[in-house]
């Protein structure tokens, strides 16, 4: 029973393979080919490739640039007092900025030099601690 359905498979595989190679064929025609003329033009498949080429550009090009923008114009407007994260994950306060790095206070008095195009984010609504208030219970 177990070869029968084996056969079976085997049968439906071959007859598969035939049916898709007969839709494959290109019917033979009478009509002369123009010269010149290549079968592997067509203007579908120019469009087609024009198309993939605008998708990928308004998928990955565009808002890459986007970001790179983004990016420059914040850490040209980086001053001292900004919060900021870096790309390490250490989050400071600057303390002085230089043409290509930036002081970061990192607590406690701690102060690392970074370059520029480590800050990640300006993280411009923090809101920074007030003075604290102590509360009486009554």
């Amino acid at each position: 029973m177990h070869v029968k359905g084996l056969l079976d498979l085997l049968r439906v595989m071959k007859e598969t393979i035939y049916y898709l190679a007969q839709q494959t064929v290109q019917p033979k025609t009478d009509a002369p080919k123009a010269k010149g003329a290549s079968s592997f033009f067509d203007p579908s498949l120019l469009l087609m490739i024009g198309g993939m080429f605008l998708l990928m550009y308004f998928l990955l090009i565009r808002p890459q640039r986007k970001e790179e923008k983004r990016k420059k114009s914040m850490l040209s407007a980086l001053q001292k007092g900004d919060p900021v994260v870096t790309s390490s994950g250490i989050i400071g306060t600057v303390a002085s900025v230089k043409e290509t790095s930036v002081f970061v206070n990192v607590g406690d008095g701690n102060r690392i030099e970074f370059l520029r195009s480590s800050i990640n984010q300006v993280r411009k609504n923090e809101i920074k601690p007030t003075a604290k208030t102590n509360k009486s219970k009554g």
